[in-house]
């Protein structure tokens, strides 16, 4: 099951020096693009991993694509031996059979491809997870990667900002 953060973990030595305390006023740190709703109730945030999603899913359409590629320029090859009015189709098994084996093993990489990104949730996943931050009720709702929601009363949360 995929969530956005390990569940109950340590906090780590930088995350204990950079906690926000509730009774003191810090230096605005920077959200742009962190920030998608905002009203007179609550402010919903994107997760902090949301900056980072989508590098893996570029080097698997890159990796699906090079596949693809290969796979085509294969075929192109064997149909124009195919075409070709000078063959004398003495190797004619040996070239279907390396044809199939070699579609075969493509469609088992672009599969496993597809499965592994599938289970580190990059495809077939939400974009993002929300944090909501209610004024109101002083509650923070972290929206989960396994469809629950965790609420947690607003002086509870340990907060704290991560440098990049």
């Amino acid at each position: 099951m995929f969530t956005t953060v390990k569940k109950e973990r340590k906090l780590r030595d930088q995350e204990c020096i950079n906690r926000l305390h509730l009774d003191r006023s810090v230096e605005a740190p920077e959200a742009y693009g962190r920030v998608i709703r905002m009203n007179s109730t609550y402010l919903e945030t994107v997760d902090y991993m949301y900056k980072k999603r989508g590098l893996m899913s570029f080097f698997g359409i890159f990796a699906i694509g090079s596949i693809g590629l290969f796979v085509v320029f294969l075929l192109c090859d064997v149909i124009s031996q195919y075409l070709d009015p000078n063959w004398d189709h003495h190797d004619e098994s040996e070239i279907i059979w390396t044809t199939l084996f070699m579609a075969i093993l493509s469609s088992l990489f672009i599969i496993g491809f597809i499965a592994f990104y599938r289970t580190i949730g990059e495809w077939f996943r939400y974009t993002h997870y929300p944090i909501r931050f209610n004024r109101k009720n002083r509650m923070v709702y972290f929206f989960r990667g396994d469809d629950t929601v965790l609420t947690v009363p607003w002086d509870e949360v340990y907060f704290t900002i991560q440098l990049t």
